[in-house]
């Protein structure tokens, strides 16, 4: 036997595109003028590498015609130029028995690029088949077309690995947001008698970032590549006789990272298979835990349920199909312990039944079976697994966002929709006409669809989304679509391209990165490790000439149908990951016939009272008591459980089987109360309705509780006193979730108040101020500023520059005529009496400028101060009078200086004033105290909500505050000693954190007042939208009666610093190098162990050259901010071989802040520990970084590739994020929710 552990790659942060053809990721396009004989669709004809391909063909036209044929999707590049390029392609016909001048075709890989519209900006083709027209060389390659060489020959597969950037480096990659990828036919013409076809199947795309999250993998191996480690046993092939059990064991090594997988193989040489049994066994230090693996004669079971599988929701008339372990059995059908029909099995023990889910309340309900039949004499019962299924008779919720209802449709067009479901979407499609032509199971339903493919007339558009019940919305709409006339392809000349196959952007073949590795462990197992591109087992149950072969998915999951004895698995990935060794057994259920054996007496506990009681079981029977429990697992459970009474279906009389006790719900038929929080074990797993009002609205909850844990939340209260909550806190809260109100506080953190204050765990929102108490700074105060439209005197400050012309007198002279020499002479100078300077003084500037004020009547401004600039420009000049000759003697000169000065002159408002945008409105205003810590970087963290209808955000518009500091509240005689501008950042639907800052050198004892013996300033807000355009940054007003502030928290920075290291420096060897204090070491060079590290304040001199011949910089600054700002301006020689943090606490935890509300499940990136025994993968140990209650541990780690270490960010908590979900219980209103991450980042 063996088993596998898989460690996927994905990463969050990559770009890469990996898909082998499985999922159903591309769209068929078929366009062609007369008609369409053309296919564009997944085909299971030719399978490279797992069951499906993608196949386009044309053929059937008896008419000339022409156009193209492809499978499409869309890849989001934000911008990146791709930068890898990879399918597997075959050719199994190119014909063309029909002969014309028109015969033409094109076949290959188009990448089309689109800006955020949807709007094209260009085009790239790579061709891999082409035969051109003989009437002009239509669809011939043109000159900006990559002919490349695919001469495997029809029916063979080619690879193909190209780099676009580096074939086509002039493409607008930095334009595109997306690129839409076609490949099949691009072109074709002629038609008649063509018989085109084409597979293409393993595609892969990266952009290029290449290792866009930096941690030493190319993003597109990242994703494609998984880790395995299997462990083969060492031990022999064992007997396995009649009645008997064999266990064999096997230690593994720990496992850490993104455990996703594990399975169990064996071969087993017997002639009655349906007579054994398969378990799976896990021990750790937290215990052990077990599950049934494969039952293919229901020799442990019974009975199955076969369909509906376990969770699944259901609605109307429902077939139960299942199976009992004996022909002709009569099988009963219950549903929360009532009847709902009784049928027989057929000769193979198979059945079928209907269950009419419309006569039972929407909700969770449990399916169970009980079968009797004959066996060995006796009448036998046997009980089934309970199923849960959930009746929903609800359709979802569903809107179509685009296009807008009248809007004519041309070329690609988005259509978009938003919808949820309390028990989920199955799928949203997209129907044109009554033909189904796009479909999503994801989050994300937004359907880019190209119009060509209709005609220019009114369409009828449907988006249709179902939910897992079966339930279906439709939204129905009609739209004209006008697309241009189509014309033949151009004829080519002289653009033509027949030179043959290009190769600047070849790329070599994509391999694993190492080869597999054994290793003889003590224990006698051996362990291979392995990388590679495909998971390297499937479930499969193989029967062979003496036996059966069988490789057993170990956490399979229960919604998946039984089959072939196939089980669904109890095990999760959590238990393999602390699991320390495996035992798989083997039971034989089958017997010889004996002797009845004996009586005997036996001790059982039962609620701590023993009593001895005479057992004689069957041994023909391996459950005498049909309670579901084989007799040898009632007397020998193992480990410290206690054996019940093989006679007796309920040992404890609780009213459960000891079979579904100790099977299906882990309880302990021993013992009434298993877990000892006063519930009874019944009572814990039978459905209750518990009836509580959150967030003011009455909800009902169908409710069961875990029999073997106190607290089955986990939220800190046992689920006796969540059930009795009434009485002990006011109010009852839901002991199967440990966060009833979904507001990102476990319910006994809110009573304790771990976020600041006491919370109430039935309101997400305690003080209404629109930020839901996980995120609130503040949830339980609602402030209240006094928003305000008028700016009282001395609030509004501005500058601005004027330019004064000015004149300056140089002389002013008479001249007269000679007559005897007939010349123009001096006579006299009168400059003193005759000129006047121009005043371009800054107190006259400033005199003129208020005296204008006042005459055009604005009263409320006036300028109180000007810089003089200068002189900006100036000249001379002459103005004469008089021709100085006979008939006009005199002549008078005038010279003077013209130039012009400039002056940034200061204005403030002197009175009320209102201030409003280029659109009219408003801006408003507050005030109000804060404390200011002398001589300290500090901040001011102020949390709002808006109103939905007056958000504005999105990715071009945030929102942004205006603040100043003023000493005191006399505005018009005392400026601001400090003006900022903070920008908002999103916390959840309509709510935003803004961080105003106050630098250190304005936070003085003469800036600040007294207020209660407390420094205070009077801190001025301002609320705007700041909207992003082509021409710069555009000022909105923001509604601020629209606006409710949820907190405003002062913060101080005593000091902050950071270390960046080189990649190959071991950080825990340097660290623990490291005094104790290293503020106090000033600015300079010093040698720590065996490490170089600069030593630097922030203000000193900077040595530019110290990064290039140290091993680490050690930066010491006022804030995290000022440390990381200063970071981004040194020169890291080399870039690639530092590791440093550019952002502070605050920013980390928004990031993955958002990274969560995404919805996108993390996972590490490389293994660890598991395969650190075998690979000696070193790490020099983790840093954790905290912010609340959320913490991150940073690890180093060793590419196995290339040997160089690398860091990553793994075992990641994040218990106060939030996500918008729809309620459960309410249909139409969402909730925000609570999401973990479970896996590193």
């Amino acid at each position: 036997m063996a088993f596998v552990g898989m460690l996927l790659g994905g990463s969050l942060s990559a770009q890469a595109l990996v898909d082998d053809l499985e999922d159903d990721l591309w769209t068929g396009f078929t366009h062609f003028h007369l008609g369409d004989h053309a296919t564009a669709g997944y085909s299971t004809a030719y399978a490279k590498s797992c069951t499906r391909t993608y196949h386009v063909a044309i053929s059937g036209w008896t008419v000339r015609d022409f156009g193209s044929a492809f499978g499409y999707a869309y890849f989001p590049t934000r911008k990146s130029p791709v930068t890898e390029l990879r399918l597997s392609l075959l050719y199994d016909r190119l014909e063309d028995t029909v002969g014309s001048i028109w015969d033409a075709h094109a076949a290959g890989v188009s990448l089309d690029l689109f800006d955020g519209g949807l709007r094209s900006v260009g085009s790239v083709r790579y061709l891999t088949d082409y035969a051109g027209s003989r009437n002009g060389g239509r669809c011939a390659p043109t000159t900006s077309d990559v002919v490349l060489d695919t001469s495997a020959g029809m029916g063979s597969w080619t690879s193909i690995g190209r780099n676009p950037a580096a074939d086509f480096p002039a493409a607008p990659w930095a334009a595109a947001e997306v690129v839409r990828i076609s490949i099949g036919f691009l072109c074709a013409a002629g038609l008649t008698g063509a018989s085109y076809s084409l597979y293409f199947d393993d595609f892969l795309l990266d952009t290029g970032a290449g290792d866009s999250d930096g941690d030493g993998l190319r993003d597109l191996e990242e994703e494609a590549r998984i880790y395995s480690a299997k462990v083969s046993s060492g031990a022999g092939p064992r007997a396995l006789g009649p009645g008997q059990s064999v266990g064999i064991d096997v230690a593994v090594p720990p496992a850490s990272g993104a455990f996703a997988s594990a399975a169990v193989e064996l071969e087993i040489d017997h002639p009655q298979v349906d007579d054994l049994s398969v378990e799976l066994r896990l021990s750790s230090d937290q215990g052990s835990r077990s599950s049934l693996l494969w039952d293919p004669g229901l020799q442990v079971r019974g009975a199955s349920i076969q369909s509906p599988s376990d969770g699944s929701a259901v609605h109307g008339i429902v077939e139960v199909v299942g199976r009992a372990w004996r022909p002709h059995a009569i099988v009963h059908a219950h549903v929360d312990r009532l009847s709902i029909a009784v049928t027989e099995a057929d000769s193979t023990g198979a059945f079928r039944l209907a269950w009419n889910s419309d006569d039972w309340a929407e909700g969770p309900h449990r399916l169970f079976l009980i079968a009797q039949a004959h066996e060995g004499g006796e009448f036998a019962v046997r009980t089934s697994r309970e199923t849960t299924v959930i009746v929903d008779r609800t359709p979802p919720e569903l809107q179509v966002l685009s296009p807008q209802k009248g809007n004519p449709l041309s070329g690609v067009v988005l259509i978009s929709a938003v919808a949820s479901d309390g028990q989920g979407i199955a799928t949203v499609e997209v129907w044109i006409d009554g033909a189904r032509v796009d479909s999503r199971d994801g989050d994300s339903f937004v359907f880019p669809y190209d119009t060509l493919d209709l005609s220019n007339d009114v369409h009828t558009f449907q988006v249709r989304a179902r939910d897992v019940a079966g339930n279906e919305a439709v939204r129905t709409f009609t739209a004209r679509v006008t697309n241009n006339a189509n014309v033949p392809p151009p004829v080519c000349p002289p653009r033509c391209n027949t030179t043959g196959a290009a190769s600047t952007g070849n790329l070599p073949p994509m391999v694993p990165g190492i080869p597999t590795r054994v290793l003889p462990l003590p224990s006698g197992d051996r362990l291979e490790t392995s990388e590679g591109f495909r998971v390297p087992w499937q479930p499969a149950v193989i029967f062979t000439g003496t036996g059966v072969h069988l490789i057993l998915d170990a956490v399979r999951s229960r919604k998946l149908a039984d089959s072939d004895g196939l089980l669904g698995s109890d095990l999760s990935l959590a238990d393999f990951e602390a699991a320390t060794s495996w035992q798989v057994v083997v039971d034989n259920h089958g017997g010889a016939v004996g002797q009845e054996s004996g009586p005997r007496l036996v001790r059982f506990s039962v609620d701590g009272a023993t009593s001895d009681r005479t057992i004689q079981t069957d041994p023909l029977d391996f459950d005498t008591d049909d309670d579901g429990l084989p007799d040898g697992l009632e007397l020998a459970p193992g480990g410290t459980a206690s054996p019940s009474d093989p006679m007796d279906v309920d040992t404890d009389d609780d009213g459960l089987l000891d079979g579904a006790e100790r099977l299906t719900y882990r309880s302990d038929p021993t013992l009434t109360d298993t877990d000892g929080d006063t519930l009874s074990d019944l009572s814990e797993v039978t459905a209750r309705e518990l009836r509580i009002v959150i967030d003011r609205v009455p909800v009902v909850r169908v409710v069961t509780t875990s029999p073997v844990s106190s607290d089955t939340d986990s939220d800190g209260i046992r689920d006796d006193g969540e059930w009795k909550g009434a009485a002990l806190f006011g109010f009852a809260t839901d002991p199967s979730n440990a966060d009833t109100d979904r507001d990102g506080l476990a319910d006994l953190d809110e009573f304790q108040g771990l976020n600041r204050r006491p919370t109430n765990p039935l309101l997400s929102d305690t003080d209404s101020d629109g930020v839901v108490d996980g995120l609130d700074l503040s949830p339980t105060e609602y402030w209240a500023p006094e928003w305000k439209t008028t700016f009282e005197p001395g609030l509004v400050r501005f500058t601005q520059r004027f330019h004064a012309l000015g004149v300056q007198a140089v002389s002013a002279t008479t001249w007269t005529y000679n007559i005897a020499d007939d010349s123009c002479v001096y006579l006299s100078d009168h400059t003193a009496e005759a000129t006047r300077s121009s005043d371009e003084s800054t107190a006259n500037i400033l005199a003129t400028i208020n005296r204008v004020l006042v005459q055009g009547g604005e009263l409320d401004f006036t300028a109180t101060g000007a810089e003089n600039l200068g002189r900006e420009s100036g000249g001379s000049a002459t103005s004469v009078y008089g021709a100085c000759d006979f008939f006009h003697p005199r002549q008078y000169r005038f010279e003077y200086w013209q130039f012009s000065r400039a002056a940034d002159v200061d204005f403030l408002n002197t009175g009320q004033v209102s201030i409003r945008d280029d659109a009219g409105e408003l801006f408003y205003h507050t005030s109000l105290d804060v404390p200011v810590r002398v001589a300290k970087p500090q901040s001011i963290d102020i949390q709002v909500s808006v109103h939905p209808d007056a958000d504005r955000g999105d990715e071009r518009v945030v929102p942004a505050l205006v603040y100043s500091l003023v000493r005191g509240s006399e505005f018009l005689v005392t400026p601001p000693f400090y003006r900022n501008l903070a920008v908002g950042t999103p916390l959840d639907d309509h709510s935003y954190q803004f961080r105003l800052r106050i630098p250190k050198a304005v936070a003085t004892a003469e800036n600040v007042t007294l207020l209660h013996g407390v420094p205070t300033a009077k801190l001025v807000l301002m609320p705007m939208w700041l909207t992003t355009s082509p021409g710069g940054t555009i000022r909105s007003a923001l509604d601020a009666a629209r606006l409710r502030v949820a907190a405003t928290i002062s913060r101080v920075q005593e000091s902050a610093e950071a270390l960046i290291a080189r990649l190959a420096i071991g950080l825990e060897a340097l660290v623990t190098a490291l005094p104790a204090s290293i503020a106090s070491y000033a600015s300079g060079r010093y040698v720590f162990g065996s490490s170089v590290i600069y030593v630097y304040h922030l203000g000193d001199a900077f040595d530019a050259e110290a990064p290039a011949s140290v091993d680490a910089v050690y930066l010491l600054g006022d804030s995290p901010e000022e440390v990381a700002t200063f970071q981004e301006t040194i020169h890291w020689s080399p870039a690639d071989a530092w590791v440093r943090e550019s952002r502070d606490g605050f920013g980390v935890f928004l990031k993955v802040l958002k990274i969560v509300r995404s919805g996108i499940s993390s996972t590490s990136q490389i293994i660890a520990t598991m395969l650190s025994p075998v690979l000696s993968v070193p790490s020099s140990g983790s840093e954790q970084i905290t912010f609340g209650r959320t913490s991150f541990v940073i690890t180093k780690l060793t590419s196995i590739e290339t040997g160089q270490p690398y860091y990553v960010i793994g075992a990641t908590s994040v218990e106060t994020v939030k996500i918008r979900v729809p309620h459960p219980e309410i249909p139409g209103v969402m909730l925000t929710e609570v999401r973990t991450i479970e896996r590193g980042l």
